[in-house]
């Protein structure tokens, strides 16, 4: 005889997909009040919005989330990983590389998650990455 968690496995699953998409749907961007993600990407649109000289000032402004230091566990102790900065996928340095780029010249500027780099760009980014798409 099958355990009863079986019988009930094709409903959990249902019921489990159903939560995931509800949840998934309860940021729109443009409606009222709508507060966006922190990890969102930055837009030329965004950008002009405000008053930025650079990249740095803009991300500062609107995603700060983005130029948090990021610790992580080793040897037992909590040590910062540089978050680094790639400006139309050429590797461009620091979270200060981001102040040498006209606000006025970006596309878009989108966070990688630690997690996510290794599959994006290789190994080596501990502090996550941030990219930048420019004019140029």
């Amino acid at each position: 005889m099958p355990a009863p968690t079986a019988k009930y496995l094709p409903t959990i699953c249902l019921l489990a997909a159903a939560g995931i998409s509800g949840c998934a749907g309860r940021f729109s961007p443009g409606a009222p009040g709508a507060v966006p993600a922190t990890d969102a990407p930055l837009t030329a649109a965004d950008i002009q919005r405000t008053d930025s000289r650079n990249a740095y000032d803009a991300v500062r402004l609107l995603r700060p989330a983005f130029l948090s230091i990021l610790t992580t566990a080793n040897r037992g102790t909590l040590e910062p990983e540089p978050t680094i900065v790639y400006v139309d996928l050429a590797r461009a340095g620091s979270l200060e590389a981001l102040r040498l780029i006209p606000a006025s010249e970006v596309v878009s500027i989108q966070v990688v998650k630690p997690m996510h780099t290794m599959l994006r760009l290789g190994q080596g980014h501990r502090g996550g990455a941030i990219l930048v798409e420019t004019r140029r």
